[in-house]
């Protein structure tokens, strides 16, 4: 059970190297999470503007 647990990269360099595929890997999950963030924030601020009263809406 313990074997299950153990990680199959030597070292921290070659986990983030993805065999020799890291710069497309984290390239995509930093746009991924980019993205998540932006929609998080554009969903945040409508909220707060459907939540605003008449008067102040531009």
């Amino acid at each position: 059970m313990l074997d299950a647990l153990q990680p199959w990269w030597p070292d921290w360099a070659s986990f983030l190297a993805m065999g020799r595929h890291g710069a497309y890997v984290w390239s995509a999950f930093g746009l991924c999470a980019l993205a998540l963030a932006l929609e998080g924030g554009s969903l945040a601020r409508q909220a707060r503007r459907q939540r605003a009263p008449e008067a102040e809406r531009p």
